[in-house]
């Protein structure tokens, strides 16, 4: 029989499919904007002798200094000032002077701090818990002639948040008045760290304990943000200006000032918005502030 046919070779096997690509890593989270308030940031914002931190300290509130008065005075390079705010000289105060008296509290009144539409949202956020106070003998805090309709819109809604807190025990600062605590000037940056130095030894009337709140969160604050520093936002008595600073600087101020004094000023920013907040009161940090703000800004030029 004739031979058959041989069978043509099999091709080659394909080679193998690479396994499948594994899912890409997600990107590491953008660090935050280097405007965004931190520890070093304030820092550097109290190191800048040109910048609104070393100008908030006039001895009529509201006004920078450009070579005025500071509201320690000008003995002794504001030593004896210090020395009595660190140790709550002060903290047995009426810190609603010229608006509703001296407090009275059912419970712990932890002190609270934010820009004030959010300490008016906080504070409303407990009325669970509210009190019925008479409201009878505050006074509308000494509105200024010719304030424009957005100062007093402002101006009613502190009042308002300062009533609603009290109501819920809840501390905020609101001084009017032209002779407060008798130091012969209204409100200003030093009754306003020392209001916030007592809030941290706990020691301001109705706290039992030094526990502060904020009701938006310093890890919130951005100065160059939706709520930018030096930009003239919220309550503004004195207007807007190379001259004057506005409520929403005070609040950037009151954390940068913590972020310095408080040892645990790392937590400071991990806080959310209404966690309770302790300061564990750093002496070395609060020397560092009294002689960076006794330095003042660089002179007028």
């Amino acid at each position: 029989a004739p031979p058959q046919p041989s069978s043509p070779p099999l091709p080659p096997s394909p080679p193998p499919s690479p396994p499948p690509a594994s899912p890409p890593h997600p990107p590491p989270p953008a660090p935050p904007p280097p405007t965004r308030l931190s520890p070093a940031r304030c820092d550097a914002l109290f190191r800048d002798r040109d910048g609104i931190f070393r100008q908030m300290w006039n001895r009529e509130g509201w006004m920078q200094l450009h070579g005025g008065e500071p509201c320690w005075g000008r003995n002794d390079g504001g030593r004896s000032y210090f020395d009595n705010v660190l140790m709550g000289t002060s903290c047995d105060n009426n810190w609603y002077e010229g608006f509703m008296g001296w407090q009275e509290w059912d419970g712990d009144a932890p002190a609270v701090l934010g820009f004030d539409s959010s300490i008016d949202g906080y504070c409303r956020g407990l009325q669970g818990r509210r009190r019925r106070l008479a409201r009878g003998n505050a006074t509308t805090g000494n509105a200024a002639d010719g304030d424009d309709a957005t100062t007093m819109s402002n101006r009613r809604r502190r009042l308002n948040a300062a009533w609603l807190c009290h109501e819920v025990n809840r501390n905020i600062l609101m001084l009017f008045g032209t002779n407060v605590h008798g130091t012969g000037a209204g409100y200003n940056s030093c009754r306003n760290l020392e209001w916030q130095i007592c809030a941290a030894l706990g020691r301001l009337p109705g706290q039992r304990s030094p526990r502060i709140v904020f009701s938006t969160a310093p890890s919130e604050l951005d100065t160059a943000g939706a709520r930018p520093l030096g930009k003239c936002g919220g309550y503004k008595p004195r207007g807007c200006g190379w001259q004057s600073y506005a409520n929403d600087d005070i609040f950037f101020l009151e954390v940068c000032i913590y972020a310095k004094i408080c040892r645990n000023r790392d937590k400071l920013f991990r806080l959310r918005r209404g966690e309770f907040f302790i300061c564990d009161v750093d002496e070395e940090g609060f020397r560092d502030l009294q002689h960076l703000l006794a330095d003042g800004p660089h002179p007028k030029r």
